[in-house]
């Protein structure tokens, strides 16, 4: 009985290594990982690729809000599925960088966190209210 059960533990052991084993090989080959977006239509947001998730900069009143993460999907080798400033899962086309009625650029997160806070800054200096 005591064999079996070192046995059995043993197995179970060795399928946890090789599964994260390869979750970490599946995350470290992930192309996306680091890249950022920087997108329009009608208002400015960015978009940021970690560890097989997106986390979207958005512009709420006078501040910049960060989503929690949400994953997304390759779609084949042009289209990536993921979740928009909208709150709704849209396809992104990774050769035009259009993603529904936006328009993207690559950039980085300091630029998006830069050119939100530029519009957040003309804005302040031209509201009344």
């Amino acid at each position: 009985m005591r064999l079996f059960l070192k046995s059995k533990i043993k197995n179970i052991l060795l399928i946890n290594f090789f599964f994260m084993l390869c979750v970490e090989v599946c995350l470290a080959s992930d192309s996306l990982n680091g890249k950022a977006l920087l997108c329009s239509s009608p208002s400015y947001f960015g978009v940021i690729f970690k560890n097989g998730k997106t986390i979207n900069y958005q512009i709420i009143g006078y501040e910049i809000k960060i989503s929690r993460p949400y994953f997304y999907h390759l779609k084949g080798a042009s289209k990536i599925e993921m979740r928009h400033a909208t709150g709704r899962y849209k396809l992104l086309n990774r050769e035009t960088l259009e993603w529904g009625e936006s328009r993207c650029s690559l950039s980085s997160r300091e630029e998006i966190e830069t050119t939100l806070g530029e519009i957040i800054k003309r804005a302040k200096s031209k509201n009344k209210f």
